[in-house]
């Protein structure tokens, strides 16, 4: 049972310093160790990312300029009930 827990947390452990590693390189620290192939696939996983961040982005755009038409709607036709 004691085993298994240190097994765990030592699995845990190698997982968090492999995350901390992906954060660095994805913030452009640590690089220099990286050969060509890494950072190839490092470009297209944030490009990757930059592209669903547009998305998004354009998303809440959408969604707010839906919003906003509806309110000068709204406005005007009280506008016009006056």
């Amino acid at each position: 049972m004691q085993d298994d827990v240190k097994e765990d947390a030592h699995s845990l452990a190698k997982k968090i310093e492999s995350l901390e590693d992906s954060k660095r390189k994805l913030l452009g620290h640590g690089l220099e160790p990286c050969a060509i192939d890494d950072l190839l696939l490092l470009e297209k996983q944030l490009e990757r990312s930059l592209s669903r961040i547009r998305e998004r982005k354009n998303q809440v755009f959408k969604e707010q300029i839906k919003k906003l038409k509806e309110k000068v709607n709204h406005f005007a036709y009280i506008y016009f009930l006056i």
